[in-house]
């Protein structure tokens, strides 16, 4: 048995951001999201979060050093 395939559809980068946002501004959820805009599979739409969101640096770690642990560190290297 063949499924038919759905064409592939490309979404802009404009178009992508505005689902973010009204995703992150808590407009929309994913699903809701999924539903209002025609996107047929969530999965894009956690991609685009993670590439477009406020939270796309979640997980990286940052250092925060005074000057003076940062001429220290410095001197030690």
């Amino acid at each position: 048995m063949n499924k038919k395939s759905r064409p592939q559809i490309r979404y802009s980068e404009e178009f992508k951001r505005m689902v973010v946002e009204d995703i992150e501004s808590g407009v929309r959820n994913v699903a809701q999201a999924c539903r209002y805009y025609g996107i047929s599979t969530p999965v894009s739409v956690y991609k685009w979060l993670e590439l477009y969101g406020l939270r796309k640096n979640k997980g990286q770690k940052v250092l925060v050093m005074s000057y003076k642990e940062e001429n220290e560190l410095v001197r030690l290297r």
